[in-house]
């Protein structure tokens, strides 16, 4: 074979290679996900699957990043129809899993339990089936504690507004008190008064 046939196979090998990628593409249903400390989420990716999907040619890798400036962690890998978590990230054991029976629809879902305030991050979906493509999702963990108490700007305005409302009432009752109180010692007083000229 020629220099001319080997450089014309190799150009014909990408241009192949750029439109089955072009074909195949991963798409998120939500890119961004909000849970709070101890429950259980649903990562979902999906891909196109044409007629029977053939399970060995798939390969699924889910990776972790906590910011753009980290280096990525490994959650799970799938690979020719088997599960490898041989270079899983040791705080994803036994909390992250993937739900087999929805693959054959092109459904992804990464199932992560028990969620902590560590696992708020990018997480990175990338998928291998004829071509490959991957999306982001961002996970973001909320504190159950401070949630409860200040679930939002509305509610914080909310309780702070309700907290100067109950001073201010505070501080009028204990003004009319007051008032009330020095009328009825100066009435007593001029009683006494009138009293003492009789």
């Amino acid at each position: 074979m020629g220099k001319m046939e080997k450089t014309f196979l190799v150009f014909t090998c990408i241009f192949k290679w750029n439109y089955i990628n072009a074909l195949f593409s991963v798409k998120v249903p939500e890119s961004s996900y909000t849970v709070q400390i101890g429950t259980t989420v649903d990562l979902e990716c999906n891909f196109p699957v044409i007629d029977t999907l053939r399970i060995k040619d798939l390969t699924i890798t889910w990776l972790w990043r906590k910011s753009p400036e980290t280096d990525q962690q490994e959650v799970y890998v799938f690979h020719n129809g088997k599960e490898d978590i041989s270079k899983q990230d040791s705080r994803y054991k036994g909390r992250a899993t993937l739900v087999k029976d929805t693959l054959f629809t092109g459904r992804v879902v990464l199932q992560i339990s028990n969620i902590r305030l560590s696992d708020r991050g990018t997480y990175q979906c990338l998928i291998g089936y004829g071509g490959a493509d991957y999306r982001h999702i961002d996970l973001l963990v909320e504190d159950e504690i401070d949630h409860t108490l200040w679930p939002n700007k509305r509610g914080y305005y909310g309780v702070i507004l309700a907290g100067s409302l109950i001073v201010t009432i505070m501080l009028i009752t204990v003004g009319l008190s007051q008032i009330y109180g020095w009328c009825g010692i100066k009435k007593f007083g001029d009683h006494c008064t009138k009293a003492i000229k009789r």
